[in-house]
């Protein structure tokens, strides 16, 4: 009897022991590994995506090629299931009226040779669980970027223009 009650102590005091520094290590992979699916991360991984895109596709349509950059599809990743049929929907005509269709949606202009504006800063505004709004500087347009938290993660539902080098923030 003696002898089990020792090595239940002893297993115990082992797994007291053991157990701060488990729970210790844990912590502090929490605090060293960043989140890459948050809301401003995704649009700023969207922004990247979608410049390179929205130029190669115009350098297709330059040279006679249909397709749109909607038709991609990384472009799911980013934008939700309702948002892309509408901009699906939106953006009839030819190759070239479709990009000016989708980049005045997401970049707030007309012009098909934009060239490589990346965005130069993306500053979230306010998260919640399930939405978050994000401010995104685009050469010289502030847009204000509204995501949803669906099941595949962080999508962007809308976007919308908030004026020009003024610097005003995004309103909830």
């Amino acid at each position: 009897m003696a002898r089990r009650f020792f090595s239940w102590l002893v297993i115990f005091f082992l797994l007291g022991g053991c157990f701060p520094s488990i729970a210790a290590c844990a912590r502090q992979a929490q605090t060293v590994l960043p989140t890459y699916d948050g809301p401003q991360q995704q649009t700023a991984l969207f922004y990247q995506w979608y410049v390179r895109a929205a130029s190669h596709a115009a350098r297709l349509c330059a040279g006679g090629a249909g397709g749109s950059v909607l038709d991609d599809p990384m472009v799911g990743r980013f934008i939700s299931p309702e948002l892309l049929d509408s901009l699906r929907e939106a953006g009839r005509g030819d190759c070239k009226q479709k990009l000016e269709a989708v980049s005045a949606y997401f970049l707030h202009t007309n012009r098909v040779g934009f060239g490589q504006e990346m965005p130069s800063e993306v500053m979230p505004v306010v998260q919640t669980a399930s939405r978050a709004l994000v401010q995104v500087q685009v050469g010289k347009a502030l847009l204000c970027v509204r995501l949803r938290h669906e099941r595949e993660g962080w999508r962007i539902f809308r976007v919308e223009p908030q004026g020009v080098p003024a610097r005003v923030t995004c309103i909830e």
